[in-house]
Order: structure tokens, then sequence, then C-alpha cells
């Protein structure tokens, strides 16, 4: 079985970590989700890091969102990526960790402390994980 995955936001942040992801066997992309249609409009993905793929990622073989509320509502996810702005950080990895979904995010965790805090607190309430990335550790090159 494959763990399903959901990407929120698909600029660049969105699309290194959908390259990344895309190349692991028992993970699957089950959907994207950006609030601007013409990112979701690309199917091809071009990186700005050039690295060795064994597989390229088409964007048209999974379904796409532009409101991450619906993506929740209709995906089965395991997990969702989060590759947001700092100033969305809590209010959708709440949402997503209250749906169901572990969450990873991305650095710095959010605006506040208490908006930090409040994370970790529905991340424990739900009983679902809560990771904080700092990607350059993921990439090969680094």
């Amino acid at each position: 079985m494959k763990l399903k995955i959901g990407i929120c936001g698909y600029g660049g942040l969105g699309r290194v970590h959908t390259r990344n992801i895309s190349q692991m066997d028992d993970v699957e992309i089950a959907a994207v989700c950006d609030s601007r249609p013409d990112r979701l409009k690309v199917k091809k993905v071009d990186y700005n890091i050039a690295q060795q793929q064994k597989k390229e990622f088409d964007l048209s073989a999974v379904r796409t969102y532009t409101r991450f509320d619906r993506m929740l509502k209709k995906e089965a996810l395991d997990a969702v990526i989060m590759a947001l702005p700092t100033d969305l950080h809590a209010e959708y990895a709440i949402k997503a960790l209250r749906a169901g979904c572990h969450v990873f995010g991305e650095k710095p965790m959010a605006l506040t402390v208490p908006e930090c805090d409040r994370m970790i607190a529905v991340s424990r309430r739900c009983r679902r994980q809560l990771m904080i990335g700092q990607c350059l550790r993921f990439w090969p090159e680094y």
C-alpha cells in the first residue's frame, strides 16, 4: 500500500517537494493544491537545481484543487506537505491535522510562538505527526 500525499502550495518549494516525493516507490502524490490556477496548468515540472531523476513527475496524473478545504474533504490523504507562505503555516497545518493528516511543514514553523504552540497541541490532540523540515537536509547535493 502506498502512502497518499497531498501537496499544498505549488510554487517553487512545492515543486521541489513534488520532485523529491515522486521519486519514492512507496509514496503516491494523490493531489496538488494551489490558490493560483495557472500554476496547476503546468504539466512538466522544471527545477532550477539539476538532479538525476528516476522518473519525471506529470501533474496531469493527479487531481488538482484551488481550495485546500475541498482537497481535504475529497481526498483520503495520509499526509500533507505544506509549501505555503509563512503566514499561512499554522492555519493550514491545523486544518490538515484536524482532517486526520500528518503534516510536513516548512521553516519557519509559524510567525509566532503561540501559533507554534497551537500547532503542536492540535497535533497531539489529533494524534498526528507534525514535522517541520529543513528541506536542504533532504537533497542529495547537500
